[in-house]
């Protein structure tokens, strides 16, 4: 793929892993915990982690859409 196309899907990809954050958000913060997901049972611990591991996914995907220099 070209850099351009790349950049392009990460850029999606970032949307993508924004909504799963405030996803996780309204989890940890809505009185929903804990609760059983989808078969996986998760509490406050899981779902901290869950949001740790988006920004950093997040922050990684940004850089590179929006980031580097042409």
């Amino acid at each position: 793929m070209h850099k351009k196309t790349l950049r392009e899907v990460s850029k999606f990809a970032s949307g993508l892993i924004f909504a799963d954050f405030f996803c996780g958000l309204w989890f940890y913060f809505g009185d929903l915990l804990p609760v059983k997901f989808l078969g996986i049972n998760l509490n406050a611990q899981q779902v901290f982690i869950w949001l740790l591991v988006d920004v950093i996914i997040f922050t990684l995907l940004v850089r590179y859409a929006w980031g580097q220099k042409k």
